[in-house]
């Protein structure tokens, strides 16, 4: 992506109420729709200082709109494994460090999914082989053999050093066809558990550990959102960081596995390298 010119403007009375979207599409007409609502996503407009995602959010008289224009290469339909990002393969299992900005199921491969990461999320991602090897798989998860390690850098500092989240998670509400998880009553939702603890203290940033017990959609995100550790560049659960540091995706990276593997046994223990701009976050804000 090429950055080019940041261009900024005002609402006036006659564009208020018009949709974000709407509104950029006026001042910007060599961008397609679809091409807007990319850009959003990838946190790069900001009303009144506060970075907007959804193309259907309002603009208002007076409103401040600010644009990061980006050259947007032609999206894959499908990724191709990079040899370099290969965590581990035999001949039941592969496993691959995903980058940022791809889908669990964006891979061009006959592989089994075994579990997913958020777009935005970084780290091990498990593969079978077979169908017969994704259904042991599977059982492990249900027997809570399969052990993972997150890390998120998180804007707070949390007054106790680890802890546990044990409750339960439901849909709190869908906006822009997304869904907005959350703790509910028992019988609205289903448990969530997350162990935790403090990596690195900073006054205003930290690093934390997470060990997820269940595998629930969002789950790391909203427990530590809603303990106020909201993960840096998580827009979907917090819409303003004071941190000077902005980052550009959710900084959560699934950071090693551990399971006995399902042929031989033999205990497995995968670790994928922290990636460059998490590292440059825990630099500059730690």
């Amino acid at each position: 992506m090429t950055k080019i010119e940041d261009p900024k403007w005002v609402v006036t009375d006659q564009e208020s109420e018009q949709k974000l979207v709407t509104f950029l599409k006026s001042k910007m007409d060599e961008y397609s729709l679809k091409q807007l609502k990319r850009c959003l996503e990838e946190n790069l407009c900001t009303i009144n200082g506060i970075t907007e995602r959804f193309a259907k959010a309002l603009v208002f008289k007076g409103d401040i709109v600010t644009f990061k224009p980006i050259k947007l290469e032609p999206k894959k339909d499908h990724q191709i494994f990079e040899k370099s990002r290969i965590l581990f393969e035999d001949q039941h299992l592969f496993i691959y460090n995903k980058p940022a900005g791809i889908t669990s199921e964006g891979f061009k491969t006959g592989l089994f999914l075994i579990h997913r990461l958020d777009i935005g999320t970084t780290g091990v991602l498990m593969f079978a082989k077979t169908e017969f090897i994704l259904n042991d798989m599977i059982a492990l998860f249900k027997k809570y053999l399969i052990k993972k390690v997150y890390l998120a850098i998180v804007e707070g500092s949390p007054k106790v050093l680890s802890g546990v989240v044990d409750n339960y998670l439901g849909k709190k509400l869908s906006y822009e066809g997304q869904t907005i998880w959350g703790s509910v009553p028992k019988e609205k939702g289903v448990r969530a558990v997350t162990e935790w603890k403090v990596e690195k203290l900073g006054k205003s940033i930290s690093l934390i550990r997470c060990y997820p017990k269940t595998g629930r959609t969002h789950q790391i995100r909203v427990h530590l959102n809603e303990m106020n550790l909201p993960i840096l560049g998580d827009y979907h659960y917090c819409r303003t960081f004071k941190s000077s540091f902005q980052a550009k995706r959710c900084l959560l990276h699934a950071f090693k596995v551990r399971f006995p593997h399902p042929k031989s046994g033999a205990m497995m223990e995968i670790e994928a390298p922290i990636p460059e701009d998490f590292a440059l976050a825990l630099k500059e804000i730690l």
